[in-house]
């Protein structure tokens, strides 16, 4: 694509040349190069949807070179000019991710429930309900963290997060001294998810708390 660019810059493919080349940078982790890319085509003449997705591309990569402030902006000007994109938990998602890595819990949780009311089967929702969960713990809002963690269990009890969630809760147990309830909370990670990694630090913990009482 670049020879070809470099040969006929104003063919009619060239938009489309260009954007493919962004995505390629982008999809082999040569960030700065995509960064590039999709900031010289935002300034181009664009369709419509050329332009959401070379914004979206490019919030996206601000985010990837943890340039959260810029991710963060780039997603809300996606939310405010296409609020009825197809991408829209995407968007929501990006914001509500870029929000988190800046320390803004609170905003990154209005985003999050955002994506579980309004679209609770995209892929992002699990996530979502996942990572709220844990805006609650930094904000020191445990147990409210933990009734999100047993929401995520039982909506999207096939999530890759739900080993992790049941892990935590059994830990929460454990760390208030209800060792029954702590117990009961590690085995299910065993049966449930023996495969997880999680799983392998199962048995040394039941036989501190068989140890303790």
């Amino acid at each position: 694509f670049q020879a070809a660019l470099g040969r006929f810059p104003e063919s009619y493919f060239a938009t489309d040349m260009r954007l493919t080349l962004g995505v390629h940078y982008f999809d082999q982790g040569e960030l700065d190069r995509a960064k590039q890319a999709f900031a010289d085509l935002s300034e181009a003449e664009l369709s419509r949807d050329h332009r959401l997705m070379v914004r979206f591309y490019l919030a996206n990569t601000y985010y990837s070179l943890r340039e959260f402030s810029d991710a963060r902006s780039s997603f809300e000007q996606l939310l405010r000019d296409y609020p009825q994109a197809p991408a829209l938990p995407d968007i929501l998602f990006g914001l509500a991710e870029s929000h988190y890595q800046q320390a803004e819990f609170e905003s990154a949780i209005d985003f999050y429930e955002r994506i579980l009311a309004q679209h609770p089967d995209d892929p992002t929702a699990d996530r979502s309900q996942y990572n709220t969960a844990w805006c609650l713990i930094e904000l020191e809002r445990v147990e409210e963290s933990m009734v999100a963690l047993r929401a995520l269990l039982e909506r999207y009890p096939s999530s890759e997060f739900a080993a992790s969630a049941q892990f935590t809760l059994a830990d929460y147990a454990y760390n208030r001294q209800s060792y029954e309830e702590a117990k009961q909370g590690y085995r299910r990670v065993q049966q449930r998810y023996p495969d997880d990694p999680v799983a392998a630090q199962v048995p040394r913990l039941i036989a501190e708390i068989e140890e303790a009482v």
